[in-house]
């Protein structure tokens, strides 16, 4: 072989030794290169995996809706009347907002009027409990009829029933429309042309105080002498007059009704009372401890939201002597029916009844006589002396 064909092998071979003792002999460059393709390897790995992992920590599915109506029930439980601390029996509301209502016009006077049939010591009011006959109208204990009497005195009472027009045609009035009716009633003002459709008594009852218990429906319009021309449910009575406070102060409705009790004070509504609201102000209605044991069964039967507890207005303002415009709006859907005004003086001092619940007098005008029951029947723990409120009319010294 020529010297010129030997050379490249030659050549290819010193190439070869070189390379291999580099990399054979020199450990640490071959450590290099491991570590480097592991690196690669390892990163590549890793990004693959979180890119398929990742989860976001600030998205959260909203719960369940059979979850929400776990919890609504549960807190509906722990408000259930039976599950109430004993300690609440005993607590009066005190942070109800108060009201202003319209000013009327003041009448001179120099003095205040004096309040009547008061009792206790230290200015705290004497409490009873109502024993005795009842005093009740449509066959009652005698006395003061629940609905009213026709004497003239007191609050000025019409009975309409909505399921009849003025010449006793049927107006197929259903449940719903009822409560829409009467909604519609007091948001417009209580706007008596409103009612004006409706099956109105010829002549009208006055009422002193509402201390009505447990009655059949059927007892309103026997006591308007309608007993004949309105089956019982879905009637209304409207109250209005002219009232005068035996002292100048803040005062605040207590009340229940079954189903409607709304009072209203110069053009104002102090109470919304009754189990089916007729206002979507709260204030007008915030809950009391005392409940009317009765109730309770027929609330939870019929309907869970009907709670029949005693309800208390704002507070609002009156003057002595000065006559103010007072309307009360009471009304049943059928059964039976319920309906207590009583009333709360600002700084008053007041017992407690039955129960260890606070005793306060029923709302009355003049001097007819206060509330009383027959033995069994239900009502709320009241004081059995009030401070009577007069009725304008037959009030001379007002205009």
């Amino acid at each position: 072989m020529s010297a010129s064909a030997t050379a490249p092998v030659q050549d290819s071979k010193r190439f070869k030794k070189r390379w291999f003792a580099y990399f054979g002999a020199n450990s640490l460059a071959v450590s290099i290169l491991l570590h480097v393709l592991f690196g690669v390897g390892a990163t590549f790995l890793i990004v693959e995996h979180f890119q398929k992992k990742h989860v976001n920590f600030h998205a959260t599915e909203p719960p369940s809706q059979h979850t929400e109506v776990e919890h609504k029930v549960e807190l509906a439980k722990r408000n259930n009347v039976e599950s109430a601390p004993p300690d609440l029996k005993r607590i009066v509301t005190k942070d109800v907002s108060s009201i202003t209502l319209p000013e009327p016009p003041e009448v001179p006077t120099t003095d205040e009027a004096n309040p009547t049939s008061m009792a206790g010591v230290d200015g705290v009011m004497g409490m009873g409990l109502g024993n005795g006959m009842g005093k009740g109208g449509s066959g009652g204990g005698g006395g003061i009829p629940l609905f009213g009497a026709p004497d003239g005195t007191g609050l000025e009472g019409d009975f309409y029933d909505l399921k009849q027009t003025p010449a006793r045609k049927p107006t197929d009035m259903t449940y719903g429309q009822f409560y829409i009716e009467l909604h519609n009633y007091v948001d417009r003002g209580w706007n008596e042309a409103l009612l004006s459709r409706y099956y109105k008594s010829k002549d009208p009852l006055y009422a002193s105080t509402l201390a009505i218990s447990t009655r059949d429906s059927g007892e309103a319009p026997k006591a308007f002498g309608l007993e004949k021309e309105v089956q019982p449910a879905l009637w209304i009575v409207h109250y209005h007059g002219r009232v005068i406070a035996p002292q100048s102060g803040d005062y605040r409705f207590v009340g229940f009704g079954d189903n409607v009790l709304v009072v209203k004070i110069n053009n104002t509504t102090v109470l919304d009372a009754g189990w089916d609201f007729l206002t979507n102000n709260p204030s007008l209605h915030q809950l009391l401890p005392f409940a009317c044991p009765k109730y309770i069964p027929i609330a939870r039967r019929d309907r869970p939201s009907w709670d029949p507890h005693l309800r208390i207005g704002p507070v609002f303002h009156a003057n002595a002597h000065v006559p103010m415009d007072m309307d009360i709006l009471i009304g049943d859907d059928g059964g039976i029916c319920n309906f207590f005004l009583l009333i709360e003086k600002e700084g008053e001092i007041y017992g407690n009844g039955e129960g260890g619940f606070v005793a306060y007098p029923f709302f009355q005008i003049g001097d007819k006589g206060g509330a009383e029951f027959s033995v069994g029947e239900e009502h709320p723990p009241y004081s059995s002396n009030s401070y009577p409120w007069q009725d304008a009319k037959s009030n001379t010294a007002s205009p």
